[in-house]
């Protein structure tokens, strides 16, 4: 997940979307934006979409690619509550953490260009960023695969100490800097002299830091930071801003002509972008704005369906170099193979005394068995934009899925439009039965490790939910009396709950990396 979200604020600024709004004819798109290839599956796909969304609200944008062709692209809800606009295959998302697979491959080319260490310390790759000693340590290698150490930047801006405050004073120049905590918000706060920093601002930030939060390669945490620095890396070899780069080697020449990354050159919002939303309790409402919008590398790369389609048949082209003979790859084979790290062993095998080896995160991607599968995936959730892009390389199949919605199930919905294509060729699901005597001491609240707590309740259709503290809820489907799959997410190892202790829910190993990358939606 890109950033913490502070979801408090989201209540108290933001306006209700649909009040007062004009009746304004919705506009419509166009016969060639949507495309249904096989119309019965089409129709799941649609099902499954709509099941989730009201009507007239925010939605999703969703593609199916198989064997190199769009089986499914369409629009669901509203890209605009207020205009009614629809959301169509032209319609841009901010693509939130699914971004770092564009920061990460501008790093990859500048390797195979021979510009760039991978194993060279940040200190002399940014040399001006002027780092002290215990940086010396981090590596470019750290940054990509989440080991570095350092402080993830939504921290540090909101120091809770009397030497970060200072730091933040330093940078910013003032007295006593803050930076507004009242947010996502529909727009900035009129008349007030807020701080919004950007990437340059968190480097000098970091600099000034007294250490790391634990030493470079002894760990795995997942970190914003480690991209907004990689983003940094590439103006330094280039002598361009990130946004350039990007758009003259890899946007342009793939012909994502749509494709930009936002940086605090362009505080304008361009027409065919959806305004992002949080459902809340009862009202819909605007959370576009936050006062780190214009920090980049870690998220900000705003994408639409049509380009990422582009985006999807580069990745094959280097995934599969075998039935795209002659074409141009952006990294070599070797390169790629090292991004996703398709060579891991399955099942998961990690050592209990690091989190590194069981997260399985190559650069920019995670990497995972499902079903017999290899898979390979990143999401995205920055204010209330949910997004996904899923790649099975055997099966040349991938989902995208592009939401201005905060609460929508990305996983879960992806794999189920997975099945929906796939179903014959993945290994079969595993199920038990288990009787309520079973499972009646499992009925209670619960509280894990790292906070919050689990209600675990029998429903009236017999189903095991699992809700949580934060006003998610999951279905539990049993694998054991005590070891426990959510709903939607059996393909997966990583998603599974084990109640051995009845007294506290234990998240089974392979699992707990998962809260530092997003919550499970």
């Amino acid at each position: 997940m890109r950033r913490k979200i502070l979801a408090a604020s989201v209540f108290l600024c933001a306006l209700t979307c649909h009040a007062f709004a004009p009746h304004i004819v919705r506009a419509q798109c166009t016969t060639e934006q949507t495309i249904t290839l096989s119309p019965e599956k089409s129709k799941q796909v649609d099902e499954l979409i709509t099941s989730f969304l009201e009507n007239d609200k925010s939605g999703a944008a969703v593609s199916v690619i198989q064997n190199g062709e769009r089986q499914h692209q369409k629009g669901y809800g509203l890209a605009n509550i207020n205009q009614h606009y629809p959301i169509c295959s032209d319609t841009l998302f901010d693509l939130a953490s699914a971004s770092k697979q564009f920061t990460a491959m501008a790093i990859l080319m500048l390797k195979d260009k021979g510009l760039l260490n991978l194993n060279s310390s940040i200190r002399d790759v940014l040399p001006e960023s002027k780092f002290p000693a215990w940086a010396q340590a981090i590596t470019v290698r750290n940054l990509l695969d989440h080991t570095s150490g350092l402080p993830n930047y939504d921290d540090i801006l909101y120091p809770d100490g009397k030497s970060e405050q200072e730091a933040l004073n330093k940078v910013f120049n003032r007295v006593s800097a803050t930076i507004d905590k009242n947010w996502p918000r529909s727009s900035k706060p009129e008349g007030e002299a807020v701080i919004e920093p950007t990437s340059e601002d968190v480097v000098r930030l970091l600099a000034l830091q007294a250490k790391p939060r634990f030493a470079a390669g002894t760990k795995w945490e997942y970190s914003n930071t480690g991209y907004m620095l990689l983003a940094q890396i590439v103006e330094h070899f280039t002598g361009k801003r990130f946004a350039d780069f990007m758009k003259e080697n890899i946007f342009q020449p793939l012909g994502m002509s749509s494709t930009f990354v936002m940086d605090e050159r362009q505080k304008y919002k361009p027409a065919k972008r959806a305004t992002s939303y949080d459902r809340g309790w009862k009202e819909y409402h605007d959370i576009d704005y936050t006062p780190l919008n214009y920090i980049y590398g870690d998220g900000n790369v705003n994408t639409n369906l049509e380009d990422m389609f582009k985006w999807e048949q580069a990745l094959e082209v280097m995934l599969r170099p075998d039935i795209h003979p002659g074409e141009r790859p952006l990294v070599s084979p070797e390169t790629i193979t090292e991004a996703f790290k398709l060579n891991t062993k399955y099942p998961y095998q990690f050592d209990r005394e690091t989190d590194i080896a069981r997260t399985r995160y190559g650069y920019g991607w995670y990497s995972a068995r499902a079903r017999g599968a290899q898979l390979i995936w990143h999401s995205g959730a920055w204010v209330g934009f949910r997004t996904m892009i899923m790649f099975f390389p055997e099966q040349r199949f991938s989902v995208i899925l592009l939401s201005n919605n905060m609460q929508f199930p990305l996983l879960g919905m992806a794999f189920k439009i997975a099945r929906i294509y796939l179903e014959p060729v993945l290994t079969p699901l595993r199920r038990v039965s288990v009787s309520i005597a079973d499972i009646r001491p499992l009925l209670k609240r619960h509280f894990p490790d790292g906070g919050g707590f689990y209600d675990v309740t029998l429903e009236s259709d017999g189903r095991l939910a699992l809700k949580t503290s934060s006003r998610e809820k999951y279905y539990l489907v049993p694998e054991s009396s005590r070891e426990f799959f959510i709903e939607g997410f059996e393909d997966y190892d990583v998603f599974r709950y084990s109640f051995k202790n009845i007294d506290k829910v234990e998240l089974l190993p392979e699992t707990k990396f998962l809260k530092q990358q997003q919550r499970i939606q």
